[in-house]
């Protein structure tokens, strides 16, 4: 009876393992990730998993968790709902996430000029309260030319505006982000913030063209803030567009390296940055008082988005293919 007991008892240690191991595409921490990635139940502030993507594995696969595969991940974006976009850059692709680990791949239609989205390389990417989708980028056409794409895909997946500007004489197309209000987008180009409707019309100017002249970088990611604020980035500067229209750099005090991303808390009183691929954040927005605390080091990251509740970050690593979850 005895010798019956402990056989049983191997048994279902030995059945439990297996039903653990057969789990594993919903459960991200493996052992060929970071030593640091915990579930997320258990995450202390400073702690992330790799919800989406194999680390250290590029391919293009939809599917749930781990088995998804991303190749040089950029841009990620929170919806409303929670659900996430991320500019899958160098498979061409926007991806869509649900509940952070159902990963699936959106499709759009040719634009009025042949040149098709997909095949285009996503830079940035947001969507509007309606479901309207904003995507910068880049496209080779068929003509063999490189150009810069804005796109605009309205809520049905159809084409309802855009502009592909060759390289030589385009504007350069940087971050795009929805408004507060939800019915219209910011984007950046190489000169300044513009707005586009989520219909495709109405582009509209809202600065300058001289905001620094001789700088090295376009203007690049930015955040809008519900105080009508928006915070954008160009280079190791950050710059704040009012909402009476007035854009000038902040923060001239603080040093930064090469900023890639940038988002804002709800009321602006904190920025996070993803700076030379370490995620900072910057409190006390005064430029008296503002100080720099490192949250995150030493995973490559690329692009940043704050979840709805504001407890997490969500960030993408192009150079580990992921897509991951950072508790604050």
């Amino acid at each position: 009876m005895k010798k019956f007991l402990i056989i049983c008892t191997v048994f279902l240690v030995f059945n439990f393992s297996c039903k653990k191991e057969s789990g594993e595409e919903i459960t991200p921490a493996t052992k060929t990730q970071p030593l640091d990635v915990v579930p997320m139940a258990h995450a202390a502030p400073r702690q992330f998993i790799v919800i989406d993507g194999k680390y250290n594995t590029s391919g293009n696969a939809d599917g749930n968790g781990l088995k998804a595969l991303f190749n040089r991940p950029l841009s990620i974006f929170v919806n409303a709902d929670g659900s996430l976009l991320v500019a899958d850059h160098d498979n061409g692709l926007i991806r869509k996430i649900k509940s952070d680990t159902v990963v699936s791949t959106l499709h759009f239609p040719m634009v009025k000029n042949g040149v098709s989205f997909e095949g285009a390389f996503p830079l940035d990417v947001a969507e509007t309260t309606d479901g309207a989708i904003g995507i910068t980028g880049t496209v080779d056409t068929p003509d063999f030319n490189f150009y810069y794409g804005l796109w605009v895909f309205n809520p049905n997946g159809q084409s309802a505006g855009y502009s592909v500007q060759p390289h030589s004489n385009g504007i350069e197309y940087g971050g795009i982000d929805k408004d507060v209000n939800g019915g219209y987008f910011w984007y950046t180009g190489d000169t300044g913030v513009s707005t586009i409707s989520s219909t495709g019309t109405g582009y509209s100017s809202n600065t300058t063209n001289n905001v620094n002249g001789g700088r090295e970088f376009g203007f690049g990611d930015l955040s809008s803030c519900s105080n009508g604020v928006k915070y954008i980035i160009q280079g190791a500067g950050l710059y704040k567009l009012t909402k009476e229209g007035v854009l000038a750099r902040i923060l001239k005090n603080l040093s930064f390296n090469n900023i890639s991303s940038i988002c804002a808390s709800t009321g602006g009183d904190k920025l996070y940055i993803a700076d030379n691929g370490v995620i900072k954040v910057i409190s006390n927005m005064s430029a008296a008082t503002a100080s720099v605390t490192t949250l995150l080091s030493g995973q490559e990251v690329s692009y940043i988005a704050l979840s709805n509740s504001e407890k997490y970050l969500y960030f993408t690593s192009s150079a580990h293919h992921t897509v991951n979850k950072l508790t604050l």
